[in-house]
Parts: structure tokens; C-alpha cells; sequence
């Protein structure tokens, strides 16, 4: 049994004057995408239906999430590298969660380093899955311990299930930039489309 060295408070039932964060720690594209419809979920369920997305800068998240409507804003953070660079990491990203402001912020991953940020940040409301060390920092009861080997997918599947917000799709259906769209478009105008 986990003990919660953080105050618990009522998950997810409070209204946000600032948006809520989520924070994704994975480096790669793929990794923004597959999280995509999570985050639509949780800022659907969210006052102001917006949330500010924490990711590292190797995830091109800024680029990909340019013209999705749920994500009010996109910052980047440093999470890998040797143990003294995860340490300064750790420090600079309880420096840029503050500035925010925060009331809220759901950790998709079971890593500890973003839920101690979060605590040391004075985040009141702190979501996560609660796997491992990470269940003394969150202030949710996390989904169960039985999870810790199931696919990180089927970790915020249940953690949706746990926090009662409503998971309607697992596709990502990205939105992109019309100008991006058209420029593609225009580019490739004179080529036959594929299957025509």
C-alpha cells in the first residue's frame, strides 16, 4: 500500500479558472499522436474544454498540434539524459509549472519525475495512474496496481474509466493547419491522387 505524502483533494470535480494541464513525457511524434484522443477527452470533460500540453521538444508537439482545438497551448520540456541532466530537468520543470499558475495537471505516464514536479510545483489537483512510486505525488487513488504490465494505452484507458471521463474513440484523427493542407495540396496538384 502506497502512502500519499501530498494532501488528496476531490478529483476532477472543481471549475478551473486557468486551463488544466496534461503532461506527456515520451519522446517521439507517434507518442503525441496515440495520446491525441486522451487529451481530447480530458479537455472535453474540462472547464473551457482547453488544456495546456507539456511535452518534450523531440515530440513536435507544437507542430503537430497546431490547429487542434483542445490544446490551448503546447510547451516544451526537457524530461531525459543522465541523471544530474533529469535532476536539473526536474528542477526547471517545477520552475515552468509554477509560472503557469496551475489548479490541475494529468500525468500520462507512471514516471514519478513529472507528478513530484507537479507537487513540489504547488499543484492542488495532480492526476495520474498512481503506478509505483508515482501514487505518493498524485492526489487520485490512480487505477490499480494489476495495470503496472499492461500497455501504456490500456493504462489511460482505465485511468479515463477511474476519473469518470468519457473515452469515445482511441483514434487520433489529427487536425492539421489548413495552409499546411493546401500548400500540400498545390504541390502535388499535378500528380494523379492515389488509387484514381
Amino acid at each position: 500500500m502506497a502512502i500519499n505524502v501530498m494532501a488528496r483533494v476531490t478529483p476532477y470535480a472543481t471549475p478551473h479558472a486557468t486551463p488544466l494541464a496534461v503532461i506527456q513525457v515520451k519522446p517521439g511524434i507517434g507518442d503525441v499522436i496515440w495520446h491525441l484522443p486522451f487529451v481530447r477527452a480530458i479537455a472535453a470533460a474540462a472547464p473551457g474544454g482547453k488544456v495546456i500540453f507539456f511535452a518534450p521538444p523531440t515530440s513536435a508537439a507544437k507542430e503537430l498540434l497546431a490547429a487542434e482545438p483542445c490544446v490551448a497551448n503546447t510547451i516544451y520540456f526537457r524530461h531525459a539524459g543522465s541523471e544530474l541532466q533529469r535532476g536539473v530537468n526536474l528542477i526547471r520543470l517545477v520552475g515552468l509549472l509554477r509560472r503557469h499558475r496551475l489548479q490541475s495537471i494529468w500525468i500520462l505516464d507512471r514516471t514519478i519525475r513529472p507528478a513530484l514536479a507537479a507537487a513540489l510545483a504547488g499543484i492542488p489537483e495532480r492526476i495520474g495512474l498512481g503506478l509505483g512510486p508515482q501514487s505518493a505525488f498524485i492526489t487520485n487513488p490512480g487505477i490499480g496496481q494489476d495495470h503496472f504490465h499492461d500497455h501504456p494505452i490500456d493504462w489511460l484507458r482505465a485511468l479515463m474509466t477511474e476519473m469518470k471521463v468519457p473515452l469515445h474513440s482511441t483514434e487520433p484523427d489529427l487536425h492539421l493547419p489548413a495552409d499546411v493542407v493546401a500548400a500540400i495540396e498545390k504541390k502535388f496538384a499535378q500528380f494523379a491522387r492515389p488509387g484514381s
